[in-house]
């Protein structure tokens, strides 16, 4: 009888706590979600000021499970780009690379109009050559905006056919 009380305080107390851990993890995984968004829009804020030191730091503050993080880690490589950090611009375009390896992409390369038509087809090549799609857009014009739709629809349908 004594044994029957004290595994059912037991199995109580365990239920207790797990009850409680999961409270306490999705109000801290809620709270995080908010504060990934602040941080996010003020990272935005301070690169569209070009303040790039600031914004790198705000979007490192992104945390891994928000649905914003692999743009935030876009733009953490992007803020240390132009910041001149390229070590560490580097560093995060393969992290944002390891993450996305095994997802079709489709790369648009706008206003291809004030580019030099040579280094265009290069940049082509290159995104061909290392298994993506790339496509040239001018989207003031609409040029190449009807071809890159197609390249859309056709990565869309050879994800459709692997499952």
């Amino acid at each position: 009888m004594e044994l029957k009380k004290l595994s059912i305080i037991i199995i109580s107390l365990v239920l207790a706590i797990l009850l409680f851990l999961v409270g306490f993890l999705f109000i801290f995984n809620s709270s995080h979600k908010k504060d990934s968004f602040t941080y996010y829009k003020q990272g935005i804020e301070y690169f569209e000021k070009n303040d790039f030191q600031d914004a790198y730091y705000n979007f490192t503050k992104i945390y891994p499970n928000s649905p914003l993080f692999l743009n935030a880690l876009y733009k953490q490589a992007k803020s240390a780009e132009n910041a001149g950090d390229y070590k560490t611009a580097i560093k995060k375009y393969s992290i944002m690379n390891k993450l996305i390896k095994n997802k079709n992409r489709l790369i648009v390369l706008n206003k291809f109009d004030l580019a030099d038509e040579k280094q265009n087809y290069k940049w082509i090549h290159f995104y061909n050559s290392n298994g993506m799609e790339a496509v040239l857009v001018n989207s003031n014009t609409g040029e190449g905006i009807s071809q890159a739709i197609k390249q859309i629809e056709e990565i869309c349908k050879t994800s459709q056919e692997k499952f």
